[in-house]
């Protein structure tokens, strides 16, 4: 698809004054972003801590410079960026509020979502690594599960209201509208309103820099694009993202979600008949949700 023309008199946005196809500034934001974000967060890290390494000691500073990062390098050039996509913020970032029955229809769905996934990392655990590829990959994923086990431990209910707001509702904003708003917007004028949610998913996942995670990732990040894509708001994705990322604080709060736990616990409390025939059901309860969703916002959908 070409960058559109305005209509005489429509005031022209930066994309076309300069001819740049949507995809091609959608890439550029990905890159600078992305790079953005890295690089800075890593210099606030540094200067506030003078290391890089997370420790009991110093989380709670760490939680702070994740905060600010994502405010200062993600939704701070998302919001500045959009005004070259559009001249209406809405268009970038829109706010219908969707019916209480299109959001009891998304809870069910992301729910029996979460429980196919968890079918998955079952699955993949199933699945021997050759020896040199554990000895590498080894330690770099339980560092990645110890750092990820002290950022939303929490001790106090100040603390574990912190961690909330750190992991969930901070998140939840700045990466949907980023990915959701901004990204999205792009490669659907780029290509298509559902190629846009899936492109969006899929660097959603890729965005996170964590490959042993990546298929639940894509996999929210698809769904949550989706979401935008039916009920043209973000508002769903938002409240999505944040009910994830909360129920996964919630858990490790009550000592639900520690990896060894959840090991002994699939492994030998659930044998593969039925993990699969979990997954296969609540794949089943997914797939009717996203069909009832998509028949419930179908005027929506047609009209943005």
């Amino acid at each position: 698809m070409k960058p559109t023309t305005p209509t005489p008199g429509e005031p022209h946005t930066f994309l076309q004054d300069r001819n740049i196809h949507p995809a091609a500034f959608g890439l550029l934001v990905l890159v600078g972003v992305f790079l953005l974000y890295q690089i800075g967060g890593g210099i606030m890290t540094f200067l506030a801590m003078g290391e890089l390494n997370v420790t009991a000691s110093n989380v709670g500073m760490v939680r702070w410079v994740t905060l600010l990062s994502q405010l200062l390098f993600i939704l701070a050039p998302t919001v500045i960026l959009a005004r070259l996509v559009s001249r209406d913020p809405l268009e970038v970032f829109p706010l219908r509020i969707p019916s209480v029955r299109e959001f009891a229809v998304l809870l069910v769905a992301l729910l029996s979502l979460q429980r196919v996934l968890e079918t998955v990392i079952y699955l993949q655990r199933l699945i021997p690594l050759p020896p040199i590829v554990d000895s590498i990959i080894g330690p770099f994923k339980e560092m990645l599960q110890s750092m990820m086990a002290l950022l939303l431990a929490s001790e106090s209910v100040p603390e574990f209201l912190f961690v909330g707001l750190v992991v969930a509702v901070v998140p939840s904003f700045v990466e949907e509208f980023y990915f959701r708003g901004l990204v999205q917007t792009l490669f659907r004028k780029a290509w298509s309103p559902l190629g846009g949610a899936v492109v969006s998913g899929v660097l959603f996942g890729l965005f996170h820099l964590n490959p042993f995670d990546a298929v639940g990732l894509v996999a929210l990040g698809v769904f949550f694009g989706y979401t935008r894509y039916r009920s043209a708001s973000l508002l769903p994705p938002i409240l999505l993202h944040f009910l994830n990322n909360f129920l996964a604080v919630v858990a490790v709060r009550m000592g639900l979600a520690n990896d060894e736990m959840l090991v002994e616990s699939v492994g030998s409390a659930a044998d593969l008949p039925t993990m699969l025939m979990q997954g296969a059901a609540f794949g089943l309860l997914f797939a009717w949700t996203m069909w009832l969703y998509h028949r419930i916002t179908r005027p929506v959908a047609e009209k943005a």
